[in-house]
């Protein structure tokens, strides 16, 4: 069982859900309503913005590693690999950021439209509401808070 525990993806994939779970009971428990609620389960723009947190972290750590990573190098040929790995690093973890960020406006514009508690211009329909703000954008949510988890962190 230890070992079970020790798998680094189990980890990556274990603690991210454990705390979409206590999400879930928060939200129930903050209401402080009788019963669950299908919003208890939109959990898009929570996933998106925790999704962009953890990548501008990352994105700096990236940045600070490696310029001292580059600095501390001292072969010529070292320093330019170093400095590609840099460049590579840092391109990957910005376009990252700025597509999860410019996905959250995406996710937030759709709770908006179609999330019964944003949208005061109109009643949505409350079958789209479940499929475009319970399904999609936790898809959306997840998929990138797992992208950035096992692919760009890396595990």
């Amino acid at each position: 069982m230890v070992e079970f525990l020790s798998n680094e993806y189990f980890r990556a994939i274990l603690v991210p859900l454990l705390f979409i779970a206590i999400g879930i009971c928060a939200k129930k428990l903050v209401r402080s309503s009788n019963g669950w609620q299908k919003t208890d389960w939109f959990l898009g723009m929570e996933l998106m913005l925790g999704t962009v947190s953890t990548s501008l972290v990352h994105l700096i750590e990236v940045f600070n590693k490696n310029i001292r990573s580059a600095s501390n190098t001292p072969a010529t040929k070292a320093k330019i690999n170093t400095a590609q790995s840099v460049f590579q690093d840092l391109t990957a973890s910005t376009t990252f950021t700025i597509l999860v960020i410019a996905l959250f406006f995406v996710v937030m514009a759709l709770y908006k439209d179609f999330h019964s508690d944003f949208n005061t211009s109109s009643t949505p329909n409350p079958k789209h509401e479940y499929i475009v703000v319970g399904i999609v954008c936790n898809l959306v949510g997840l998929i990138f808070m797992y992208t950035f988890v096992l692919g760009i962190k890396g595990v």
